[in-house]
């Protein structure tokens, strides 16, 4: 498969069929956080950017396999913002044909404040945008956006979202050490939330080795105060509820895992070497470091996995 990967384990998704809709790292931001490294491809120009057809075959293929029941959402997500794909309507819409299994949609929020771009999510199951900060300069410290592009037009196009979609909206925080966690940019993001009205808020911050090492994690006790500050709307992600995999689940792992066995790799690193998507492997790593079966390391700049 060239556009589909998983099902993977997913902290908000449980077993997620991921769609990659853009090429490696096609982003309307470059978030000091992400854990697939930096982006590439900086833009917010909507365009179809792979084959839809390509991807329908590939959906339809998987739906007639065994595997076909074994996810608990179709995720539109991959290793860029899916909503830069100018044939998402006609995709979400195909999709809807060819399973009853609940999709999902993961976006930075970037291109809500397009029209076209919420008519053409609007026939998905569930919304995940993330925002990360209110005030521009630590949005554009933190997400780093195209030019153009404000906090001010995320906080817009959510609260149309809201307005317009049927949908649930599970709205996203990444909180980061020392950048958007002060009192006042918490201030600002509580009176976004508000203006939002999202089903849920997910408190979240860096668990993985990220782009850029300015992204550091806050403390466990800092996302407790503020799910009591938010109150039931609130939830922290937590990780990965581990669970049987499936054999071929079980190969890609230890597959990753063997690779580690002869030599250090990067995420990039195993990605090429087992032909697997960068955010799959991301996934797989989790489970192994959550297992103990594999251990990280910095060096000259770079994320290095070991085994053992």
């Amino acid at each position: 498969m060239k556009y589909l990967f998983g099902p993977v384990p997913s902290r908000r998704l449980g077993m997620s069929l991921g769609v990659d809709l853009v090429p490696f790292k096609t982003c309307t931001f470059d978030c000091l956080y992400c854990e697939l490294g930096r982006t590439t491809c900086h833009t917010a120009k909507r365009d179809s950017y792979v084959p839809a057809a390509a991807v329908l075959a590939e959906l339809e293929e998987f739906f007639r396999s065994p595997s076909g029941t074994a996810c608990d959402y179709v995720t539109l997500s991959g290793s860029g913002e899916p909503t830069l794909n100018r044939d998402l309507e006609t995709i979400i819409r195909e999709i809807r044909q060819l399973t009853a299994v609940p999709v999902a949609l993961l976006s930075n929020s970037s291109l809500f404040h397009l029209p076209e771009v919420r008519a053409a999510v609007a026939g998905v199951d569930v919304i995940l945008p993330s925002l990360d900060a209110v005030s521009e300069a630590v949005f554009t410290r933190l997400n780093r956006p195209v030019p153009g592009l404000t906090a001010a037009m995320l906080v817009d196009g959510l609260a149309a979202l809201r307005r317009e979609f049927q949908g649930e909206i599970w709205l996203e925080i990444l909180f980061c050490q020392g950048i958007n966690d002060d009192e006042a940019e918490i201030d600002r993001l509580q009176a976004a939330v508000a203006r939002i009205e999202p089903d849920r808020l997910q408190l979240n911050t860096v668990v993985r080795p990220a782009a850029y090492r300015e992204a550091r994690p806050v403390s466990d006790a800092f996302l407790r105060r503020l799910r009591q500050r938010w109150g039931e709307l609130a939830e922290i992600v937590v990780p990965f509820r581990h669970r049987q995999l499936s054999d071929i689940q079980a190969d890609k792992e230890e597959m990753i895992l063997a690779t580690l066995k002869r030599r250090p790799c990067t995420t990039s690193d195993l990605a090429a070497s087992c032909a697997l998507a960068p955010a799959e492997v991301v996934k797989y790593l989790d489970l192994l470091r959550q297992a103990g079966k594999v251990r990280k390391q910095e060096h000259a700049g770079e994320t290095f996995y070991f085994a053992g």
